[in-house]
């Protein structure tokens, strides 16, 4: 049955069995992308309302990629609020940050960030349990977006960072 393997001394051709089991490989690699691809497509398409907040950046802008944005219905937004330091973001907790993270949620509640920052800044002001209950909330809507293809990588680091603070973590 696996003659066509031997070579004509009788001895099996170990470079046309490794080539033939590296394109199996492939093979099953490639098929298995496209099935990933046609899944993350389905659940996007599930959730076809989220698809538009998927693709907005912390600060409210559509990102095209990891450096550029463009402008979005809530650019700026979080200027006053939040900055990008390099561990992370640094959110107020003052009354009126948390009231303006509040006004947001309520005027775009899909917007996964107003809960971050809300869980954030109840975190700091040490009311752990609001600040369980808005990570949960955000992270429900980060487990959406993070799968809707071209999403913004702020969503990524969303969830990573909600995760930890569920977790018992800091950041």
């Amino acid at each position: 049955m696996l003659e066509w393997l031997k070579t004509p001394s009788g001895a099996y051709n170990l470079t046309l069995i490794v080539a033939v089991i590296a394109w199996l490989i492939a093979g099953i690699g490639i098929f298995a992308g496209f099935h990933l691809n046609k899944v993350r497509t389905i659940e996007a398409e599930a959730k076809p309302e989220y698809a538009e907040v998927a693709t907005w950046n912390y600060k409210g802008a559509q990102s095209i990629s990891k450096d550029y944005s463009l402008p979005g219905p809530l650019s700026g937004w979080a200027d006053r609020y939040v900055r990008d330091t390099p561990n992370g973001k640094q959110v107020r907790s003052d009354d009126e940050a948390i009231s303006h993270f509040e006004a947001t949620l309520k005027k775009y509640p899909k917007y996964p960030f107003s809960y971050y920052f809300l869980a954030e800044a109840f975190r700091l002001k040490g009311d752990n349990e609001v600040a369980r209950t808005y990570a949960k909330q955000g992270i429900d809507i980060l487990q959406i977006t993070t799968k809707i293809p071209n999403h913004s990588p702020d969503h990524d680091d969303a969830l990573k960072n909600l995760d930890h603070l569920l977790s018992g973590g800091n950041r």
